[in-house]
């Protein structure tokens, strides 16, 4: 009988990946997250919300009320819970992904946040368009990561964190033609720790 659990980055990108293609079904993940967010940019003064996660330790502005999602995971290191918070509007996307790594990373922590950047852009089939950013968020390492889709019609950043034991993924879609809109720069800049 084949062993079932999956390496934690492999767990870790199928959920960002399909988070990312789940926002249309049955559309192209070329295309979808595209298609999905097509029209123009949202004013972060319409809509947009302090969202806090009390067990994640953090908030974030999110353009609209996220829904949230527990996914049991087993991987290589152990049982992991995959916690999402996330919200679609018709121009962003927007999500953050937590989950405690259950052992030893066995990796310092930029090699652990490489992989798992490596992973991420695999698994959603993004063409990475900058340079890795190393980031930190309270004197904790992360990474930044900007892509977009294949057929060039859609736009991707997405930023790692790894505080302690907990690995953090922030990310937004939207369409290429959107991918300067100041909304982006909002969400990531809210991003706080609690």
């Amino acid at each position: 009988m084949p062993d079932a659990r999956r390496p934690l980055w492999i767990a870790v990108s199928l959920l960002a990946a399909g988070t990312l293609l789940t926002v249309i079904p049955g559309v192209s993940s070329d295309t979808a997250v595209g298609m999905a967010l097509a029209s123009g940019p949202v004013a972060v003064s319409q809509g947009w919300q302090n969202y806090k996660s009390p067990a994640g330790h953090y908030s974030i502005l999110m353009p609209c009320s996220p829904t949230t999602e527990t996914t049991p995971t087993e991987t290589d290191l152990g049982p992991i819970a995959l916690q999402k918070a996330s919200c679609a509007t018709n121009a962003l996307f927007t999500t953050v992904i937590y989950y405690d790594v259950p052992a030893t990373l066995g990796a310092s922590p930029d090699e652990f946040l490489t992989v798992t950047a490596d992973a991420l852009v695999k698994g959603s089939g993004f063409v990475e368009k900058a340079a890795r950013k190393k980031i930190t968020i309270d004197g904790h390492p992360g990474v930044e990561i900007i892509g977009e889709s294949q057929d060039a019609s859609s736009f991707v950043r997405a930023r790692y964190y790894l505080v302690g034991s907990r690995i953090y993924l922030v990310m937004v879609g939207t369409a290429l033609s959107d991918a300067a809109t100041p909304e982006i720069d909002s969400f990531f800049g809210s991003f706080k720790l609690n």
